[in-house]
């Protein structure tokens, strides 16, 4: 009797449940006051250096994370002869893909500059503080997904040999059609150009078979087109702090009047997507041999 061998084959298929992704507004209030002595900006409740962007993150739980998608200044009310600069730092980990002239995706950075003895709104161009180098439709249809598109699930997987003598062979990466790899490939078909045995459609499922290579060629596109300018952030170590300018520190210094002392007041606004991650999942098809 001749040996009966299995014509089943398994096969994991990656899955992925989509973020929740939503855009939100919120404005802060910054003022400060300068106070004789003070080499720096005291802000409310006598602090040099304070995180108001801390209250866009969730405390409890440990997977949100934002992505700011703009950063607006609507008013300034500067008291001071002098003009002011506050400093907003470590809003995200910057890119540093520019150093001859870095962009604040780059630096992760940001000033406010306080023009002396102005007091109204910002118009114009002017009210800008940040804007990605990514537009919004390009953050909006990647955001949390960008770490499964890079790694989750890429590697070669190996099926079991159908006898001791056969060699093992490697799988096919496949894909649901639900998985962001997927979708990335076929937006930018055009300029990544598959062909059949890099890319192509199960005709009975819901899925993608992908060519290991391919893969990671398309890895690497989405590398340099999307990854390397998407700066999520939870604002761990963000700071906004304002050094005075030594002839203000000097003026109030050698002031003889102390009932006054001159305030600074900034209203910024913020737009941002809050980001609640995705999952990957691992499923099974069974593919029968022809």
């Amino acid at each position: 009797m001749g040996q009966n061998f299995s014509s089943r084959q398994d096969y994991y298929v990656n899955r992925f449940s989509n973020p929740k992704v939503q855009e939100h507004q919120k404005t802060f209030k910054l003022r400060g006051v300068v106070v004789p002595g003070e080499t720096y900006l005291l802000f409310d409740g006598g602090k040099r250096a304070i995180n108001p962007f801390s209250e866009l993150i969730s405390q409890r739980d440990e997977e949100h994370s934002v992505i700011i998608i703009g950063i607006y200044v609507l008013y300034i009310d500067n008291e001071t002869n002098h003009e002011l600069r506050i400093n907003v730092s470590n809003l995200f980990v910057g890119s540093n893909l520019n150093k001859d002239v870095p962009h604040i995706d780059d630096l992760g950075s940001l000033l406010i500059l306080c023009p002396p003895k102005f007091s109204g709104p910002v118009t114009g161009n002017d009210r800008i503080l940040y804007r990605p180098r990514l537009c919004d439709s390009e953050l909006q249809a990647y955001a949390g997904m960008e770490e499964v598109i890079m790694g989750t699930g890429m590697e070669p997987l190996t099926l079991p040999a159908l006898d001791e003598s056969s060699a093992p062979t490697s799988a096919p990466l496949i894909l649901d059609i639900t998985h962001p790899l997927v979708y990335f490939i076929i937006q930018n078909q055009k300029r990544l150009s598959p062909k059949y045995g890099d890319f192509h459609q199960n005709a009975k499922s819901e899925t993608y078979y992908i060519g290991h290579d391919f893969a990671k060629r398309a890895q690497l596109f989405f590398k340099t087109t999307i990854y390397d300018d998407v700066h999520k952030t939870r604002f761990i170590d963000t700071r906004v702090e304002c050094q005075l300018p030594k002839p203000l520190f000097d003026e109030m210094h050698n002031r003889k009047n102390d009932a006054f002392v001159p305030n600074v007041t900034c209203i910024i606004q913020v737009t941002y997507l809050s980001i609640l991650p995705g999952q990957p999942k691992v499923g099974i098809m069974e593919v029968k041999a022809e």
